[in-house]
C-alpha cells in the first residue's frame, strides 16, 4: 500500500468534518504526504509550522525536567477546527485538522490504526 497516498483517501472517507491531513518531517519542516480539500490552505507553510510546534514542545519538555519529553500528540483547537500533531517516531509527526463538530476520539483511533503504514512508508 503506498500510505502516503492512500492515508488522505482513507481518512477523508471515514472522518466526518475531514479538512487535510499530512505527514511531517519533524527537522526539515517538510511535507511529505500532504492533501487539503481547501484550496486556501497552504501546505507547505502550514507543515513547517507544524514541525516547529513539535520541536518547541520538545524543547519545553526538556527544559522543564521532564524525564520522557517525546510528545505523542498534540491537539490545537479553534472556533472552526481541531487540529491534531501524532508524533510517528522520532523523525516524522501525522498532522489531521477536522472541522470543530468532528469526532476526536475517532480521530485519534483512526490516526493510531494507520500510524503502522505511515512509519513504514516513511522508513
Amino acid at each position: 500500500m503506498d500510505a502516503l497516498n492512500d492515508v488522505p483517501k482513507q481518512l477523508r472517507d471515514s472522518l466526518r468534518g475531514f479538512l487535510s491531513t499530512d505527514v511531517v518531517h519533524i527537522d526539515s519542516g517538510m511535507s511529505l504526504g500532504g492533501q487539503s480539500f481547501n484550496v486556501d490552505f497552504d501546505i507547505a507553510t502550514a507543515a513547517a509550522r507544524y514541525a516547529d510546534l513539535v520541536r518547541s514542545s520538545r524543547e519545553t519538555l526538556e527544559m522543564i525536567g521532564v524525564s520522557d519529553p517525546t510528545t505523542k500528540d498534540i491537539l490545537m483547537t479553534t472556533d472552526q477546527r481541531h487540529t491534531l500533531l501524532r508524533r510517528l517516531n522520532d523523525d516524522y509527526v501525522h498532522v489531521l485538522i477536522v472541522e470543530r463538530d468532528a469526532n476526536l476520539g475517532m480521530c485519534r483511533a483512526k490516526m493510531r490504526q494507520l500510524a503502522p503504514d505511515l512509519i513504514a512508508a516513511v522508513s
